[in-house]
This record gives structure tokens, C-alpha cells and sequence, in this order.
């Protein structure tokens, strides 16, 4: 039923079957393709699916994984230069907008395989994004999987791949049965594939367990510790066993050792995620990344207790707080969102500014459709980028209910992002007036969109 729903999907989107074709040709001579994606799970699983699909049909695939989010002309033009010649660059769960032509002068063929939403669309690349304007809940790694899938490639390594980059993505979660439309074909086929992984279990609740936080599952909890170790190369600095190791490279090399191993997957029946990391070479780095991860998850859950109710917008409850050193901060907000949403009558969205030490992230979590947290924050750069000079620095962006911008602390301090955040705020506050009294103006409307206020019609 799934195969026969992907071949569905891609007879009705005709970039689908661009892509398809692509790579088609690119297997079928031998091409070398480059793919870069970004560096949490699900980029990292999607370029696993790429390289293990791709290379089955005889292509040769390169995967990189450059921190930030949106690729840039230098990143492309190091890559080329490593990997020359390359006859097609891939670049996966690293955003699909109008910018990315810029980089068809360093390269013909680009090909974008993403799930965020965009204001606007490539013109001069291959792109597949069912998401670009709905923002229909799913991951790269099922994009990914659909078009390997097309191709007639299968195997349970690839659906292990996609289910971990759907979790790391919060896509669908196996506690509760709640997944995206568009995901829950693969879902349910995956389900059917590896159903000890959809097992609950009694246990410590991870980052993904949000609505119950006394139970989880196996697919959660190796979705946990595998995005953990993307970040390994933050705790080089407080453990001389991660000296010199980075994070996405650490999880690309377990995760294609799944197959080389030929891993039993549907034999993985482990009580405590402990038992799982001593079972490969990488145990004892994965223990070391696992025991500072839960060190900064109990600080960052303290930090939580601070927040702060700073506005009201239509029927939604914005709250901030704000800390230093503390990187786990935006992914706690996750779950101190629903605390707070037990507490409200409306909707919540939770900013979260957190400064480390090279960069300020700032991340947005949201429980309804009344505000974008990815338009938001993406206005957020964007307005930093415009009055500071900094456009190609700063990016922000996501999805409906998670959105991040990262501002490099070389170019901006934490002080000036707070002034740029309070103005928007005061847009925010001006606009929702003037909407409840019946006199926003045309222009207000245009930029209520601009911000995410879904609320406010046109």
C-alpha cells in the first residue's frame, strides 16, 4: 500500500518526477553526486537514505553536513573543489526558496529535497517540498525515502533511517499515535516493518515524549541519543573523549555501520538505551555524549522554571525566557510548552533566546495555527539581515509549530538581537490592536503575513 501511494504521489507532482528522473540518469551512468545536509537527525538520515539508495543503482554519493541551515556560494564552491568533478549537487532538509538559484552559477544541477516552508520557490533548480505552503507535518528523511522508494529500492536500513529522521523531526510520535497526513502511509508501513520500535515502555521520558512523561519507546529513545551525538562537537570542550569528533560525521559513520553490520533491526528488544550503546565501537563515545546530554537537560529544564509571559496575540499566549550556556534550552521549551498549555485557555508560543559560544539561537515553540513560528523568525533575520547588513549571516526560518534563527556572535551582539526582537514585538502588539478594533490597513495585513499572524485574514 505504501509503494503504490508513493507511485501515487508522484504521478500527481511533477517535480517529483523531475527529481526521479534525475537521479535516475545519474545511477544509470555512474554519476558522482554531492550531497550536503543539514546536521541534526533528520539531515543526517536523509543523507543516509540518499547515499545507501543512490549508490544500490550505481551512483557515487559524497555527504556533507556544514553547520547553519541554509548552504552557502562557499560551502558549495569547498565542496566542488574536494569532490570534483560532480554531476549533480543534492542538497537535502536545508530549505527550498528563490535564493538557492544563486548557486546555479557555480553548478547547473542543483536538486532540493526539503520539507520546510518558503515564501517563494527556486526557478533554476530541481526542487520536491510538499510542504512549501501548507506546512503539512513530515521530514526529509521521508521525502527521501519516498523517492528511493520510487525507484525500486527497499530494505528495512532505509525505513529505519526514515522512522528516525520522522522522530528526530517530531513528525509523528508512537506513544500517542499521532502522526502528520502526509507522513502516516510511511508510518504505518514502518510500523508494520519494525513494530518493536513502536513498543511503549515504562522509563525515563525522552526529549520527544511529550504529552506522557513516564513512558516512551525504542525509537525514541535511539532518535534521542543519535541527534545527541550530532551535537557531539559541542561537548569537545568538557570531555577529552570527544576531542577532534564531529557531531554529524559520528552519527552519518553509526548509521551507515547499521548496514554494513547488517544490524537485526526487528531483533532490537533492549529495556534501557545503556544496553543498546554497548552493542558497537561507538559505545563508549555515545555513553560519554549521552551522560553530558542529560546533564544539560536537567540544567535546561531549570531554566524553564524562569519563563516569563511577555504578550498576547489573537487568542495566543506568547511567553519568552532567555540564558546562557545552556544548549538544550530550545529543545526543553518542547515540553515545558504543553505545561504551559494546561495552564491556558488559548494557544502558546514559547521564544527561547539563548546565547553560546559563538552564536545566539533563538527558537520558537508553538501549540496552534494562530502564529508561524517559522515566519516568524524568519522576519526576525530578515529585519536583522536588512538593518545591520548581515543577510548572508543571519537565517531563520521552519515549520508552523518550531522555528530558529541563528545570529553569529562575531557579527551582532545578544543585546542588539533583544532590540530587533522588541520591535517586532511592538509590530505584533500595534497590528493585533488595530485587527481587534476594525482599522488595520492594508499595509498591516501585508506585514501581519510577513510575521506569521495566520489569525489575521486578509
Amino acid at each position: 500500500e505504501y509503494r503504490e501511494w508513493v507511485e501515487t504521489v508522484a504521478e500527481e507532482n511533477e517535480g517529483f518526477q523531475e527529481i526521479q528522473e534525475a537521479l535516475r540518469d545519474l545511477a544509470r551512468s555512474g554519476g558522482r553526486v554531492l550531497n550536503f545536509s543539514h546536521h541534526d537527525l533528520d539531515g543526517t538520515t536523509s543523507a543516509a537514505i540518499m547515499k545507501l539508495g543512490l549508490e544500490a543503482l550505481g551512483a557515487e554519493v559524497h555527504s556533507r553536513f556544514p553547520m547553519g541551515f541554509h548552504l552557502s556560494p562557499g560551502e558549495l564552491l569547498r565542496g566542488l573543489r574536494e569532490c570534483e568533478p560532480v554531476d549533480a549537487v543534492l542538497i537535502t532538509d536545508r530549505g527550498t526558496d528563490e535564493s538557492y538559484d544563486e548557486l546555479t552559477r557555480l553548478h547547473e544541477r542543483i536538486i532540493l529535497i526539503d520539507h520546510h516552508p518558503s515564501r517563494s520557490s527556486p526557478k533554476r533548480c530541481l526542487w520536491y517540498n510538499p510542504s512549501i505552503s501548507d506546512g503539512d507535518q513530515t521530514a526529509a528523511a521521508h521525502l527521501c525515502h519516498m523517492l528511493i522508494t520510487s525507484l525500486g529500492i527497499s530494505s528495512p536500513y532505509l525505513d529505519f533511517y526514515a522512522l528516525l529522521g520522522c522522530r528526530g523531526d517530531f513528525a509523528f510520535d508512537p506513544v500517542t499515535g499521532e502522526q502528520g497526513e502526509f507522513v502516516g502511509p510511511f508510518i504505518d508501513y514502518a510500523e508494520e516493518s519494525l513494530p518493536n520500535l513502536f513498543q511503549v515502555v515504562k522509563g525515563r521520558p525522552t526529549r520527544y515524549d511529550i504529552a506522557f512523561r513516564d513512558r516512551t519507546t525504542r525509537i525514541n529513545q535511539i532518535a534521542e541519543i543519535l541527534n545527541a551525538s550530532c551535537y557531539a562537537h559541542n561537548y569537545s570542550g568538557r570531555s577529552p573523549k570527544l576531542s577532534g569528533i564531529y557531531g554529524p560525521t559520528l552519527c552519518f559513520q553509526i548509521l551507515r555501520r547499521v548496514v554494513e553490520e547488517e544490524w537485526p533491526l526487528q531483533e532490537m528488544n533492549f529495556t534501557e538505551i545503556e544496553e543498546w550503546l554497548r552493542g558497537f565501537p561507538e559505545g563508549e563515545v555515545l555513553s560519554e555524549i549521552y551522560r553530558l546530554y542529560l546533564e544539560d537537560w536537567e540544567r535546561a529544564m531549570e531554566e524553564m522554571e524562569r519563563v516569563t509571559r511577555i504578550a498576547v496575540a489573537g487568542e495566543t499566549s506568547v511567553y519568552f525566557v532567555m540564558g546562557r550556556e545552556t544548549p538544550l534550552m530550545p529543545l526543553a521549551a518542547s515540553v515545558k510548552l504543553h505545561e504551559l498549555k494546561r495552564s491556558e485557555d488559548g494557544e502558546v508560543l514559547l521564544v527561547v533566546f539563548h546565547e553560546g559560544p559563538s552564536s545566539i539561537n533563538i527558537s520558537a515553540r508553538g501549540t496552534g495555527d494562530q502564529i508561524h513560528c517559522g515566519f516568524l523568525l524568519n522576519a526576525l533575520a530578515r529585519r536583522i539581515g536588512e538593518r545591520y547588513g548581515l543577510a548572508r549571516e543571519v537565517s531563520g526560518g521552519g515549520h508552523l509549530k518550531a522555528g530558529e534563527c541563528i545570529v553569529p556572535l562575531k557579527v551582532l551582539k545578544m543585546e542588539k538581537v533583544m532590540e530587533e526582537f522588541t520591535a517586532l514585538l511592538h509590530d505584533i502588539g500595534l497590528i493585533d490592536h488595530l485587527y481587534r478594533k476594525g482599522s488595520l490597513p492594508k499595509s498591516g495585513f501585508k506585514r501581519a503575513e510577513e510575521l506569521g499572524l495566520r489569525y489575521i485574514g486578509r
